[in-house]
């Protein structure tokens, strides 16, 4: 049997673009899940989507307002995968974002998941950039206009008035981070359904973190059966030190990207409309795979 993947999309804005990546992702049997952040327009999304909508693409009625770094990502993803697993069928499950792209053939991708592992960036904390702070010491971050800076501070104020317990001793778990962005088996993704339905402190304790889109699953999949089978992240991207968000991608930076054994990158804008088109050839398999400046 052929695999299928259930791609599973956090998107805010560029409804065209993310319609140019449904067209990609869905043309080999797999199925696209979005989540479209509940202060955006649907509508606009469902006017570009109107092409490709079917069986292949599912648009989420639950939507949450989400803030960068907050629970609510977690939320929207949780969401997504309940949606994908009541499919059923899937043997992958990948989360991106809408202005992830993909760099190579679908078929490149399903190549490298024959191999199963688990493709998620994950290592144990602390971390330069992944202290456990992270874990140690509530935040607030909710994306609400009621919610003003002198009452989120309040807030952190009154949670953090009750000492912190240990992760570790709590959860028996050791607490592991990396990058959001993952592709893991159906094995990994029904670990982690498990867990969280047996240990719904699990998400209590996580709910207050800070940034904990990059702590909740890696800790679960790091602490599993398949920890074994890890891998690094098929999602690729470009840090510069000491900034909070990766550098948009432009055409010079293929090539780097294409040194690394990713399948999707991170992030590329929607006006370089030529950069998109050339990739969206490039994914379909009717391009030149040649990306030289």
């Amino acid at each position: 049997m052929a695999m299928k993947i259930a791609f599973l999309a956090l998107v805010h804005k560029d409804p065209a673009q993310v319609a140019r990546l449904v067209r990609v992702l869905g043309r080999e049997g797999d199925e696209v899940f979005i989540h479209v952040d509940r202060l955006s327009d649907i509508a606009d999304f469902e006017r570009h989507l109107a092409s490709t909508r079917g069986s292949s693409v599912h648009l989420l009625a639950e939507r949450y307002s989400i803030a960068w770094g907050g629970w609510s990502m977690i939320r929207a993803t949780n969401a997504l995968i309940e949606a994908a697993v009541r499919r059923c069928g899937f043997d992958y499950f990948y989360l991106l974002s809408g202005q992830c792209f993909p760099i190579r053939p679908v078929s490149w991708l399903k190549s490298m998941l024959a191999e199963g592992k688990e493709y998620i960036k994950c290592l144990p904390m602390p971390q330069p950039s992944k202290p456990m702070s992270r874990l140690e010491r509530r935040v607030v971050k909710v994306k609400t206009p009621e919610l003003r800076d002198r009452g989120r501070r309040l807030a952190e104020m009154l949670l953090n008035l009750v000492p912190v317990r240990n992760f570790q001793a709590t959860f028996g778990l050791a607490p592991h981070a990396g990058s959001q962005w993952w592709c893991l088996s159906s094995e990994a993704i029904e670990h982690v359904r498990a867990y969280r339905q047996a240990r719904p402190a699990y998400d209590r304790f996580m709910k207050w973190t800070d940034t904990p889109d990059e702590m909740y699953y890696q800790t679960l999949v790091a602490n599993g059966p398949r920890r074994e089978r890890i891998a690094t992240s098929l999602t690729g991207a470009i840090w510069i030190e000491g900034k909070h968000h990766p550098e948009v991608l432009t055409r010079r930076d293929l090539p780097v990207l294409l040194n690394r054994p990713v399948f999707l990158g991170r992030k590329f804008l929607s006006d370089d409309v030529a950069l998109l088109d050339e990739l969206e050839k490039i994914a379909l398999g009717v391009g030149d795979a040649s990306v030289a400046p």
